[in-house]
């Protein structure tokens, strides 16, 4: 028998122990715990991560403590301090800064070595990039033992590049031409073909593109010269390539660029499989599903067609809301059955179309009013020019409808101007040209009858002779070009606005951009430009500004008034901030002549010579 005493000791010893057991195991699990806390670990990495990038800082600093004059090791320091810190998913680099300083103490250090030039360059943007490529190529024709073949080919691949970016396709193309001199390899390059395209050399781009098509340039550099030879319209040699990319990695095919490109070799059936695998499986299938009825629109029976427009149409109504696509599909099948929801559609365009005759009441109503309100304002028509506000509300509207029109004819058109997720490419030449067109002959077509009411009496003036018609509004066209010298001046020397820009406007027709007449001309040629935009165009837009608008609305407001809304709304609709005073200056200067000579034609001989000179003009430089 175990004495009390003793059994009281024994317990407490037990659970003293125990104690020290849980006291030990706590500790122990404490420990293991603070081994794996995700935040100890970070600052753990962390913290060794900056000691080894100052240990290795620490080993370039001592190295060229005792090589001061190796200029290689020098730029592979200030790469790895760029570098070491920084990773591509990273927002911002911590050591840009020190990045930036390095490079530049070495520029001071060592201001004609070519690595530093590269590496410098390497880290530079825009017009500081060209300036300090420019420099180093200045070292290459007065230094030029110092540097290696490879290191001259690359200021050269650089320069091409970098003008390339700048849009100077002229100076692009003679570096790049430079750098293949120095290093054959880079006639076959991207670059070159890429710039060779821009600079509409496609024979020369294209057998660019065609000297490396093998394995060696992976798959992304592969996809890209696909998709230039595809925009190049080498079908053929584009199906190759994809057809190589696909054996390297399937998944990495485009299969839109892939079906494109087998319609243009003439695989319509090869195609349309390609294009039905690229609308499954996608999040958003709509481009895809479009894309597969355009291509059936164009290759495929009247069913097939249906079908797929169907499908695209499934996506929801917001995908053909106007019903163009099947406006499209009519003209190609008229036989084909519509649907409720494509009724729908062409409900939406007369709604719309409604809606656009309401829209000129905004300016034409004030109009009535004021005169109304303020009669003592008015001021009799000019001879045969008897139009009213009706005719006011109607070129109005016409000119919207006219637009309304020209969007009918190019659904892609529609859809890149209301769908921006649809991430439409631009248009094509062929589509701008037929955008264009539909606008002016919808246009002309409406104005049409307010000339018919009025007979050409409108066009014969009562104080003037042919002679004096001919001399006095050349006299305002020498004038008024001369004003428009003296705002490029203001704008380019006051407010800083681009030369080139503004010129480029000046030199084209009244109303349309440089690129829009080239598209127009690309299209339709030089018979079809001249007749269009250099007669055409003039006549129906002098008939409605300084003959409907400008007559119609001085006899409620009086010539002043009038002339200046005409001229207003001349401006409007060209749409172009930047040479709002032009057109401006354009309406008054037409809407004078019209006062003088109390006839039309003096301002639409005033409107013809100068679009057909900017015609002719940008139809030469083409």
């Amino acid at each position: 028998m175990v004495h009390p005493p003793l059994h009281c000791m024994l317990r407490a010893l037990f659970l003293v122990n125990m104690l020290g057991v849980a006291l030990w195991c706590r500790a122990q699990t404490s420990a293991i715990d603070s081994t794996l806390d995700h935040e100890v670990l970070v600052k753990q990495l962390r913290n060794a991560k900056d000691l080894l990038y100052r240990d290795v800082l620490w080993n370039y600093t001592s190295y060229l403590a005792k090589h001061p004059d190796e200029v290689r090791i020098h730029v592979e320091r200030c790469a790895f301090i760029g570098t070491a810190m920084y990773d591509e998913s990273d927002e911002y680099n911590p050591n840009q800064e020190a990045h930036d300083s390095c490079l530049a103490a070495l520029g001071e250090a060592f201001p004609d070595e070519p690595l530093v030039y590269l590496a410098r360059a390497e880290n530079m943007w825009g017009g500081e990039r060209i300036a300090l490529l420019e420099t180093a190529g200045s070292s290459i024709e007065s230094n030029g033992e110092r540097w290696s073949s490879t290191d001259r080919a690359t200021v050269y691949r650089e320069l091409a590049s970098a003008h390339h970016l700048a849009e100077d396709l002229e100076q692009a193309h003679q570096y790049m031409e430079r750098a293949c001199a120095i290093n054959p390899d880079d006639r076959g390059s991207m670059l070159r073909a890429r710039i060779l395209a821009d600079h509409e050399d496609t024979e020369a781009a294209l057998e660019a593109l065609n000297m490396r098509t093998d394995t060696s340039e992976g798959v992304w550099e592969l996809q890209q010269r696909a998709s230039l030879l595809l925009e190049l319209d080498d079908h053929v040699n584009a199906l190759r390539v994809y057809r190589t990319v696909e054996e390297m990695d399937s998944s990495a095919v485009d299969l839109g660029e892939l079906a494109r490109t087998l319609a243009g070799a003439g695989q319509y059936d090869l195609a349309r499989l390609y294009f039905v695998r690229d609308t499954i499986g996608r999040w958003r299938a709509e481009k895809s599903a479009l894309a597969l009825f355009e291509h059936d629109l164009e290759h495929h029976a009247a069913d097939t067609c249906l079908a797929s427009y169907n499908a695209f149409r499934d996506h929801g109504f917001e995908q053909d809301p106007l019903a163009l696509s099947r406006i499209q599909l009519l003209m190609h099948h008229p036989m084909l059955p519509w649907k409720l929801r494509d009724m729908l559609g062409l409900i939406c365009i007369l709604f719309l179309a409604l809606a656009l005759l309401l829209v000129p009441y905004v300016w034409v109503l004030p109009v009535h009013f004021i005169g109304n309100r303020w009669p003592g304002r008015k001021t009799p028509a000019f001879g045969a020019m008897q139009w009213g506000l009706k005719d006011f509300w109607w070129v109005s509207a016409a000119f919207l409808l006219a637009a309304l029109f020209s969007f009918l004819v190019c659904p892609s058109c529609t859809r890149s101007y209301f769908q921006e997720e649809w991430n439409i490419e631009a248009l094509t030449t062929d589509q701008e040209g037929r955008v264009i067109l539909a606008f002016i002959i919808a246009c002309a077509t409406l104005v049409l009858p307010v000339l018919l009411r009025t007979g050409a009496g409108v066009f014969l003036s009562p104080h003037w002779e042919l002679g004096r018609t001919v001399g006095t509004t050349m006299g305002f066209l020498f004038g008024f070009r001369i004003l428009s010298g003296i705002y490029v001046r203001v704008a380019t020397e006051v407010f800083g606005v681009d030369r080139a820009l503004l010129l480029g406007v000046l030199d084209g027709p009244a109303g349309m951009a440089n690129s829009e007449v080239l598209a127009f001309y690309g299209t339709y040629g030089t018979g079809v430009s001249m007749a269009v935009l250099a007669v055409l165009v003039p006549v129906y837009e002098e008939v409605m500004f300084r003959g409907v608008v400008l007559n119609s609305t001085m006899r409620y407001l009086g010539f002043g008034w009038a002339n200046v809304i005409q001229a207003a709304l001349f401006c409007a609709v060209h749409g172009d901030l930047l040479m709002a005073p032009y057109f401006f200056g354009f309406g008054l200067m037409t809407g004078v002549l019209v006062r003088r000579s109390e006839s039309l034609l003096p301002g639409i001989i005033f409107h013809v010579v100068n679009n057909a000179l900017a015609v002719g003009v940008l139809i030469l430089r083409a």
